[in-house]
């Protein structure tokens, strides 16, 4: 049984194998509502190079982008969020101070069900993801997002 618990490191390698898709060195901002799907969300992204911003609402992201937004280059929010702003409505804000943002909207529900704007999601370069998720198509979309790469595999918007 492999080791639990926060000493537990979790190495690309040892999750996908040497085929694994790339991580990178981008600023992330992670919304995530849910403790433990927001701290495994970040331990990934970091086990891939990536630097990792978190938030548990669209109010604690605020604050966190007023300190970090020249650094940030990928939002990964969760569409429907405890409060009255959701991951579009977050996404919008910080897109309106920052065109170039790239977003990857992330829920439980199908995009259809949570209203996801196709049309803006090819205007703006953006990316969902369906939770839960296998660590690979996260990094993997979470990547293709970054690259401009949102016709690529199922999760990108069509």
């Amino acid at each position: 049984m492999p080791p639990r618990g926060p000493a537990a490191t979790i190495k690309p390698s040892s999750l996908l194998g040497a085929a694994g898709p790339r991580g990178g060195t981008e600023t992330i901002l992670l919304v995530e509502d849910q403790l433990p799907v927001r701290l495994v969300t970040r331990r990934v992204l970091e086990s891939y190079g990536y630097r990792v911003h978190e938030a548990a609402s669209a109010r604690e992201a605020m604050k966190i982008w007023r300190q970090y937004a020249g650094e940030v280059a990928l939002l990964l929010t969760d569409m429907v969020m405890p409060g009255s702003v959701t991951g579009w409505e977050l996404s919008e804000q910080l897109r309106a101070q920052k065109p170039a943002l790239k977003v990857v909207f992330m829920s439980g529900y199908s995009a259809d069900v949570v209203g996801g704007n196709a049309e803006f999601m090819r205007q703006y370069q953006s990316c969902f993801l369906q939770k839960p998720c296998a660590t690979a198509e996260m990094v993997q979309t979470v990547r293709n997002c970054l690259d401009g790469k949102v016709g690529a595999g199922r999760h990108a918007a069509t």
